[in-house]
């Protein structure tokens, strides 16, 4: 398992099996319709700007101004699968230093290597190409500013020892980290958090310490960057960027859907799954009490501090998210913080397996699991279901539209369109949901469509989309028959057989 070949060679091969139709495969997924209507010169620039992605802001700009049809988008998902291979790699290759330097077991560098091929993140990353096809960027940034702050502070007595030269380097890397896509500045901590968990029950040392101090510090700087930005160019921030300051309410959320979403390993969380409610209580009892049973010579309120200490950094390590205004959990910001609650629970299963052959298999079952996990949940809950929404979508407007229609009705599908036919539910707003569910992609998507047909971007300007949701009134509006309109029924397009 320490040979390169498997160790960089397995997990590329996971990951090539699960992500290799997004090379060949057309779709548009819900912001993607969005982005691509609206791509004259600017429209796609102040978009990421007003988020605080100045650094994606003109990715996205050149991006979509030189791309008209949906079959270029996957371009950008072609960009998003390639770019996570040299990342998996440099994660791998640097994970192998955190596990020496920590004296932690080597079999911990590989299954992490499949778990982050197989993720449930880089499912919506790579499957969401126009929108997050740079996220690979920003987690390589985050991950080594981290672990250049971490192998100095490992080589000096203090990190006033640093050179500033690279106390620049990690500033720069970690501030354009939260510049490209915030939540990849979550993987500057994990080096430190590998190296708290691994010192069992120890008080917090100086090097977790200065590292929290300049993780704190990179984000301080970032955020005034950010508004100086958006003063710069005159534009308002989204409110989705708006501070939160309320402690308990924020503390509340992440004890909520995030910790459930980064303690149910590969698997899919529901709210509405008993499965799902019990599995990740019961892997967090198990590694409280593991805490609090195992190093019997270590006395109690110290290991209730480790605990504590453990989620503090978990919460550290969720901060974009948490400090912004929003409550909501989406997986593609979950990523650093599944991989803290992996290295925590795997920690914790080979230390308990005492012999190298328990070990071993493991290790092998856990990865051939987490393949299966990660092949069914893009291929089934997420690709799947969109390429026969948009080929059915696509399909009805081409054989039914004519230049004379300048207006379609349009019935938006019910949240669990794909159950009848897929069998699959949806979870958040990213596996399993169709993306003409959204109010914001109906719109744009046929008026794409029928640019394309036309060739002509004013005729679909001109094109007015009036959206229903429920079946009753849109009935009502067909049945007058008004000429020059055409009625499409998502769902009934969907399922017709």
């Amino acid at each position: 398992m320490n040979k390169k070949i498997a160790l960089y060679g397995l997990p590329l091969l996971a990951y090539l099996v699960i992500f290799f139709p997004l090379f060949y495969t057309n779709f548009l997924y819900m912001d993607d319709a969005h982005v691509l209507w609206h791509n004259e010169k600017g429209d796609n620039f102040n978009i990421w700007l007003v988020h605080g992605r100045f650094l994606s802001a003109p990715l996205m700009e050149i991006g979509f101004t030189s791309i008209h049809t949906i079959n270029a988008v996957i371009i950008f998902r072609i960009i998003s699968v390639l770019g996570w291979i040299p990342t998996i790699c440099l994660f791998i290759k640097l994970l192998g230093q955190w596990v020496r330097f920590n004296g932690l077991d080597s079999r911990l560098v590989l299954i992490s290597g499949v778990f982050l091929a197989c993720n449930l993140s880089l499912a919506i990353y790579n499957g969401w190409g126009g929108s997050c096809f740079e996220v690979f960027l920003s987690f390589i940034c985050g991950l080594l500013s981290g672990h250049l702050f971490f192998s100095q502070l490992k080589k000096r007595s203090s990190y006033l020892s640093v050179p500033i030269p690279t106390q620049l380097l990690i500033l720069v890397l970690g501030v354009a980290s939260l510049f490209i896509y915030q939540v990849g500045i979550g993987a500057f901590l994990l080096p430190f958090f590998l190296h708290f968990i691994s010192k069992k029950f120890e008080k917090p040392d100086r090097i977790l310490i200065a590292g929290v101090i300049a993780y704190l510090v990179i984000t301080v700087v970032y955020y005034l960057l950010f508004r100086l930005t958006i003063y710069v160019y005159g534009i308002g921030a989204d409110p989705r960027t708006t501070l939160n300051l309320n402690v308990l309410n924020k503390v509340s959320f992440f004890f909520s859907i995030p910790v459930a979403q980064a303690f149910s390993f590969n698997f899919l969380f529901s709210l509405h799954s008993i499965i799902s409610q019990v599995f990740y209580i019961l892997a967090i009892a198990v590694w409280v009490l593991y805490s609090l049973i195992a190093y019997r010579g270590q006395a109690i309120p110290k290991k209730l501090l480790y605990v504590v200490i453990v989620f503090l950094l978990l919460m550290l390590i969720y901060l974009p998210v948490l400090a912004s205004k929003d409550n909501f959990s989406a997986y593609r910001s979950m990523l650093n913080l599944n991989l803290a609650a992996f290295f925590l629970l795997i920690n914790m299963v080979l230390e308990w397996l005492k012999s190298d052959r328990a070990k071993t298999r493991f290790v092998i079952a856990a990865m051939l699991v987490f393949e299966v996990t990660g092949f069914y949940n893009f291929r089934i809950n997420f690709l799947n279901p969109l390429v026969k929404e948009y080929e059915v979508l696509r399909k009805d407007i081409e054989q039914r539209y004519t230049t004379e229609i300048t207006k379609v009705y349009f019935l938006r599908p019910p949240e669990d369109l794909f159950y009848k036919e897929f069998g699959i539910h949806y979870y958040r707003d990213e596996f399993g949901e169709p993306s003409t569910f959204k109010d914001w992609v109906p719109e744009p998507l046929v008026k794409q469509i029928i640019y394309e047909i036309t060739g002509n971007k004013d005729i679909a300007r001109k094109t007015e989309i009036v959206q229903f949701t429920e079946q009753e009134p849109f009935d009502k509006q067909v049945a007058q028959k008004e000429q020059h309109t055409m009625a499409i029924d998502m769902a009934a397009i969907f399922n017709a057989k």
